[in-house]
């Protein structure tokens, strides 16, 4: 019987899950020969590239999926967070604003914001979009780890304290 998507798809998570993220892009790319304008497929390559350590692979894949999908805050934010990592800040934030334009409450895009903002100095924004990201997304462990990180910074002992203890809290599942 011919692979097809849904049971390539499975056969992608499973590899990812025991950690052969190269495996699991390997069946992407197969998918992505039965569906070669499948945003989600791009995306999910993305995602496994990325777990792999390729980068520019990532971006491209991502790349792609933006053209057959230029509406999806996702795609933006994941973008955004890989060229963050990547030290591209300023398309980094370009990518985490559509994001953010698409869907203003969106966490990870919030948080990686704030991120920019912090390593910008801009510690009062970096608040806020921590704040916002924590609001959308209250078990946001990365927020919360982000936030006590900003209010150090600006001398809060108190609410550095209440947000490590979150973050603690959180990390205990």
């Amino acid at each position: 019987m011919k692979n097809s998507i849904p049971v390539l798809s499975e056969k992608a998570l499973m590899a990812s899950e025991k950690g052969d993220h190269i495996k699991a892009a390997d069946y992407y790319r197969e998918a992505l020969k039965i569906a070669p304008d499948s945003p989600s497929l791009y995306y999910n390559l993305a995602l496994e590239l990325d777990a792999s350590g390729n980068t520019d692979g990532a971006l491209n894949a991502l790349s792609q999926a933006l053209e057959y999908n230029s509406s999806d805050p996702d795609i933006f934010a994941e973008k955004g967070r890989i060229l963050l990592d990547a030290g591209e800040y300023e398309e980094a934030e370009e990518n985490i604003a559509s994001a953010l334009k698409l869907d203003p409450e969106h966490p990870y895009a919030l948080n990686n914001m704030g991120v920019l903002s912090f390593l910008k100095k801009e510690y009062d924004d970096a608040l806020i979009y921590f704040l916002d990201a924590v609001k959308v997304k209250k078990d946001f462990a990365d927020a919360w780890f982000n936030l006590a990180d900003t209010y150090s910074v600006i001398g809060d002992d108190r609410g550095e304290k209440a947000a490590r203890k979150k973050f603690e809290k959180l990390n205990e599942r």
